[in-house]
């Protein structure tokens, strides 16, 4: 290829891209269906993209451009280039996570690669575990049950709302890397699923990552419900320096966290934004 631009497939071994890679990314090179290119000029490796593969979709996880070969347009040639890599491996989707913080700094690049507007994914509080008051059992005529123990035909049942998207990829436990199930609770009504909240590990302890209920029993108690289980359990089983972090980003949501949990313990986390492209 001599002195043109182009792009290298980095897999696992490939050392001399590492130092263009978060460390923390490396191991994603491991799994040959995750995706790394990157751009070589002349001998030279001017930025990489990383992505982690889910199925049929891939996530950006990082973009980097070496500082002498920014503001040439380089970052949307490798961004572009790693999408087409994916959809010649069969994918048909592309996400993106950014905070609060970070996404101006990516929003042009992700948007003349062709990704969507973005939209608000995941905010709301911190609260250690020991901050948490012991919290009343709530009398709420629905059923429950973690995802640990749900019952073939609740559970069957909560499969096919999610393949039909008739519940949203949030509270679809298929779509986490690191769910915990007996953290995770449904509740239904008769054989009707009023609400869903999924629980997963990440790097801080715990995150209640998704709660949501269809609009015909918004307001009538499951949401509330759905919480305090997964906070009480979670209580019996991690320690009180246990970092839980709760996903709010409607005014409901915000308004159910300050509810059930002291204020003065709660850390408001900024709002995190996503993006997408469907190919």
């Amino acid at each position: 290829m001599g002195d043109k631009l182009h792009l290298v497939r980095v897999r696992e071994g490939y050392e001399n891209y590492y130092s263009y890679i978060p460390p923390n990314l490396i191991y994603l090179l491991a799994d040959r269906a995750n995706l790394a290119v990157s751009a070589v000029w002349r001998g030279t490796i001017c930025g990489t993209a990383v992505a982690e593969r889910f199925e049929d979709v891939i996530e950006l996880r990082s973009i980097f451009v070496d500082p002498g070969f920014r503001n040439i347009g380089l970052g949307e040639y490798i961004l572009r280039g790693l999408i087409n890599t994916a959809r010649e491996e069969g994918v048909i989707g592309v996400t993106a996570h950014y905070t609060e913080k970070s996404f101006p700094k990516h929003r042009s690049l992700l948007q003349r690669a062709g990704m969507s507007e973005a939209e608000p994914s995941a905010g709301g509080y911190m609260i250690s575990l020991g901050d948490i008051p012991p919290i009343e059992k709530i009398k709420i005529p629905f059923d429950s049950c973690s995802l640990a123990d749900i019952p073939q035909d609740l559970m069957e049942n909560y499969r096919r709302m999610c393949s039909r998207g008739e519940l949203p990829d949030y509270v679809n436990v298929l779509k986490y890397r690191n769910p915990l199930k007996n953290l995770s609770y449904l509740v239904s009504d008769g054989k009707k699923i009023a609400g869903v909240l999924i629980a997963e590990k990440n790097p801080a302890g715990l995150r209640l990552a998704g709660l949501y209920s269809p609009k015909e029993y918004q307001g009538r108690g499951p949401s509330i419900l759905l919480l305090s289980l997964a906070l009480t359990e979670a209580q019996k089983q991690y320690p009180k320096d246990t970092v839980v972090t709760i996903d709010a980003i409607s005014k409901g949501a915000i308004k159910l966290c300050e509810k059930l949990l002291p204020r003065k313990s709660l850390i408001f986390r900024g709002t995190e934004f996503f993006c997408y492209l469907k190919m």
